[in-house]
């Protein structure tokens, strides 16, 4: 259970970091958010079967 919660945290801290970078024209929150969103996409797919 806390590994889901754990990947549900990245896609909530890409959401954020995309919606604050592009609301401020900031680059780097942007660059963040791509790597949250990667970070949840790769424990999805490539997660331990418990």
């Amino acid at each position: 259970m806390k590994r889901h919660l754990i990947t549900f945290c990245c896609l909530g801290c890409a959401l954020v970091f995309y919606f604050v970078g592009f609301v401020l024209p900031a680059t780097m929150l942007v660059v963040l958010g791509m790597l949250a969103e990667l970070m949840f996409w790769l424990r999805v797919f490539f997660s331990k079967r418990d």
